[in-house]
């Protein structure tokens, strides 16, 4: 009798550990991969098109300085997509992806979620270089807001490019960007493009609103603006202003 109880213990043990398993099973297979909003279309803001596409010289540089700034992680999107050869692997929390590109690069990707967020973590090494943090990329579930950062080569000795976006409730968007130059003297970027397609751009030579202000971009709905450019050495300033 003894025997039969532990032999019917063991049986529902072993079921119980099989229903575990394949509920565990079912839970990773539901999660599917994504790309982070930054690279993502739509686009999380873009620079007007009445910036962009004028005539005007102003308007012109105006739409340029926008454009690249918000979209600068444009270059860096495919390395946020694995390739259809890419070897794919569960993990606890989420999707985990390796791949050797043509140039003998290897690509290591961890694809998270928890609550409130998905994240990315992208390394990178090659035969002269060891593995290392390439990019970051972290999105609200909410979809209001989000992160960014490209980590720059060991031997340049800059500090990597840091991407924070926001949405409030009306749908206006801002963009807050800290950058390096090649001597790693940091820069700040704040972009406000609005829901009816006005905004501002402006450029710190630092990484507060208290730094010199090196760039001053603001344009209507209707793409009427104006622009400031100043050089922190030598002060010298050009402006431009159009209508729309």
């Amino acid at each position: 009798m003894k025997n039969l109880q532990g032999k019917l213990t063991l049986c529902v043990a072993v079921m119980l550990s099989l229903m575990v398993s394949c509920k565990k099973e079912k839970q990773e297979a539901s999660l599917e991969y994504r790309t982070p909003a930054i690279v993502s279309t739509p686009k999380i803001a873009e620079a007007p098109e009445k910036l962009v596409n004028s005539t005007v010289y102003g308007a012109q540089l105006a739409g340029s300085f926008v454009s690249s700034s918000i979209n600068v992680f444009d270059a860096y999107s495919t390395y946020f997509v694995p390739p259809d050869f890419a070897c794919k692997s569960n993990r606890p929390s989420g999707l985990g992806y390796n791949w050797t590109d043509d140039k003998q690069y290897n690509f290591t990707m961890e694809f998270g979620v928890d609550n409130s967020n998905y994240s990315w973590d992208v390394y990178s090494e090659s035969p002269n270089i060891s593995k290392h943090i390439f990019l970051e990329a972290t999105d609200a579930k909410s979809g209001k807001s989000g992160s960014a950062k490209l980590y720059y080569p060991t031997a340049l000795n800059v500090s990597p490019l840091d991407y924070q976006w926001e949405k409030d409730d009306a749908g206006n968007t801002k963009i807050t960007i800290i950058f390096p130059d090649k001597k790693n003297a940091l820069y700040m970027s704040v972009a406000t493009i609005n829901i009816d397609k006005s905004g501002s751009y402006k450029e710190y030579s630092g990484v507060s609103t208290n730094d010199m202000l090196i760039a001053d971009i603001s344009w209507t709905a209707d793409g009427a603006g104006s622009l400031m450019l100043k050089d922190k050495d030598s002060q010298k300033t050009i402006s431009y202003s159009w209508t729309e």
